[in-house]
């Protein structure tokens, strides 16, 4: 049952959990019917709680219960987390999935009265304010169902042994793509009718010619996919009004001395958007693992991963025949490639052999390299900036900058510092370099490099600097225990620290709080559109909850907020609240400690490095407490059915 409920403010004196000075004061404090089970801020900012009799979502600012529903009352945390792609809250109940409304705390979905006994794919069709969820339904059956949000009602339901979806991608509010393990369909979002369906290979149509024993085989395909990691990729390009579909396949094969081997192939077929259209009459094939792909023009740069060498070629859109290399057969390039970019000067291959990561500069038109050797670099390239012909990378370790034309750095010695480390002003990267222990900055313009600190400084409890952070003109460097500021002088304004609990688990509701923070800030330095589910994707080997946060967050903007519907608006707003916040300079950081009266959360000043306020955890050694880093919230569980809000 879902009931709206008013805060019931306690006259209770919290002095037997804190002491009198420097203590902030709780700003609500809320009695529940029973005990609390678990407290937690999600990333989108929601506030949930569990007790033994109810399931809440609560005001952070007044303590007020937005809604209840009592449905899902004792559910453990772990059964509780945010779809992917959205801000609903996918609930997982005695072999039952539920998708709850964050706003109204109602049931949007739930497998069971749906009738999908096994649910495969899930999905918010963030253009059409739809919900697109895929399984099988009595016997083994499949179907896809599509509800609308705002309503919960189901719009329409197609049955279709369409095996596992590999890729939905939406067109527009009104059209999506869908490729399965068979079939590529294109379907109208509202009504649910398939415009085109096409198969994904000349396999499809030899067991469809089968018969009933084809269909069997497609039933064993279907089961043997569901628990792989399908390797499937999906590239989309809307201005060509085409698709390219990239299957990865493996083999194994045995040499003269029994020992075997797997090879790995990958085929490329594409298909015109508009009638399903095969691009290739002969599916396009490269030896090697998935490792890059780009579009040019109108041809496309397939750049596999194949361990110690892998050929990098061009091809035109609907020809099998390369532009690259003897015979079209490719440039050949040291170790397997895992990411690209292209420059001024051509397409920058990043690839790796064994432990080593290599740069190889190509030019485009064709495929020479650059320079004769590949540069070795330390780390898998992150971004690159070009300066004056040449090009300036960054890994997740260091920074340099190479000479496109004769492969030579700049600097003998990289510069030693990471992503986190990083931050840009104006014209220029300003970074900790770690060898060094000194802030440095380089002029993108020119290339020129400067010191910006010039004493250096030691972390106590043996910690690294972790994050920095512009303050005007000075500079912000910390970690979970520590804070320095550097004053535009270059000098070290202070430098603290604050001991660590020695309890383990009692840093993880605050720390992903702060990865939680740290995500929305890097994501801002994105564009706000749909190139969110792009950040996502390259966060994804950096960041978990950047990802997830990216991936949440791409249907909140670009164009879902012009969407009519209650719940799209509804789900930007808070989006681009939760932005605007973290964008937002802050004059503290939360840390926390280890006092006299036990552990404790500090407020410190990020100004003179002092603890402005203090929240007391007591001495308990697993107290229950959320943290909501970009609104400064802190909730504290002070007895079995109270919860005191904070603002730091």
């Amino acid at each position: 049952m879902v009931r709206k409920i008013k805060n019931t403010l306690l006259a209770i004196t919290v002095l037997t959990v804190l002491g009198m000075e420097a203590q902030v004061a709780p700003a609500w404090n809320k009695l529940f019917n029973k005990a609390v089970v678990w407290q937690k801020v999600f990333s989108s900012g929601n506030y949930l709680v569990s007790t033994h009799d109810n399931f809440f979502l609560i005001d952070q600012e007044t303590g007020d219960a937005v809604w209840s529903n009592s449905k899902f009352t004792d559910i453990p945390q772990s059964s509780v987390s945010e779809l992917k792609g959205s801000f609903l809250f996918e609930i997982n109940k005695e072999d039952v999935t539920y998708l709850l409304d964050p706003f109204s705390g109602k049931s949007k979905f739930d497998s069971k009265s749906s009738g999908i006994s096994k649910l495969e794919h899930k999905q918010v069709l963030g253009l059409s304010g739809n919900l697109f969820v895929a399984g099988v339904s009595d016997g083994e059956n499949q179907k896809i169902i599509n509800v609308d949000l705002e309503s919960g009602k189901i719009i329409w339901e197609l049955r279709e042994k369409f095996g596992k979806i590999i890729s939905l991608n939406e067109l527009n509010a009104n059209e999506f793509l869908m490729v399965s393990l068979f079939n590529s369909y294109r379907i109208n979002s509202k009504t649910g009718e398939v415009i085109w369906k096409k198969k994904n290979s000349d396999d499809n149509d030899k067991l469809d010619k089968l018969g009933k024993f084809g269909s069997l085989l497609k039933d064993v395909a279907t089961a043997a996919a569901k628990d792989m990691d399908f390797n499937t990729k999906f590239y989309l390009n809307k201005e060509k009004n085409i698709f390219i579909l990239g299957t990865q396949e493996e083999t194994v094969t045995t040499s003269p001395n029994g020992d075997d081997k797997l090879v790995y192939t990958t085929t490329f077929q594409g298909m015109n958007i508009s009638d399903g259209g095969l691009i290739w009459k002969k599916p396009l094939k490269v030896n090697g693992k998935f490792g890059s792909f780009a579009f040019l023009g109108n041809d496309i740069i397939i750049l596999p991963n194949n361990d110690l060498s892998s050929r990098v070629n061009r091809f035109q859109l609907g020809s099998n025949i390369g532009e690259w290399g003897k015979k079209g057969r490719g440039v050949k390039v040291k170790g397997g490639v895992y990411s690209h970019s292209f420059t001024d000067q051509g397409i920058l291959i990043i690839s790796k052999k064994g432990s080593k990561n290599l740069m190889t500069m190509l030019d485009t038109k064709t495929g020479l390299a650059k320079y004769k050797k590949p540069i070795k670099i330390g780390g898998s390239v992150q971004r690159t900036f070009n300066v004056e012909g040449k090009v300036l990378y960054q890994t997740n370790y260091e920074i340099n900058i190479f000479d496109p034309v004769t492969g030579v750095l700049s600097f003998s010695n990289s510069l030693s510092t990471t992503p986190k480390l990083t931050v840009q002003r104006e014209n220029d990267l300003l970074f900790f370099e770690q060898s060094s222990g000194l802030v440095q900055s380089i002029n993108l313009k020119d290339g020129s490099i400067k010191k910006i600190s010039v004493e250096t400084f030691k972390f106590g409890g043996k910690e690294s600097v972790k994050n920095i952070e512009l303050r005007g003109e000075e500079i912000f460097l910390f970690s979970d225990q520590n804070v320095v500021l550097i004053g535009s002088d270059g000098k070290i304004k202070f430098n603290k620290y604050y001991a660590a609990p020695k309890v383990s688990g009692l840093k993880q509701a605050l720390l992903y709080a702060q990865a939680a923070r740290a995500a929305y800030i890097g994501v801002a330095s994105y564009a706000i559109s749909a190139s969110m589910n792009q950040a996502s994707s390259e966060l994804k080997s950096q960041d978990k909850v950047a990802s997830d946060i990216t991936g949440a967050l791409g249907s909140a903007y670009g164009e879902i907020g012009n969407q009519a519907s209650s719940f799209a608006k509804q789900s930007f707003k808070q989006a681009n609240q939760r932005f605007k916040a973290s964008k937002g300079g802050r004059d503290f950081v939360i840390i926390i400690s280890k006092e006299k009266k036990g552990n404790s959360l500090l407020k410190v000043s990020k100004k003179t490095g002092e603890v402005l306020k203090e929240l007391s955890l007591g001495k308990d050694k697993q107290p229950s407490y959320a943290v909501d880093e970009i609104t400064g919230n802190i909730f504290l569980k002070t007895k079995t059915a109270i919860i005191v809000g904070y603002k730091f």
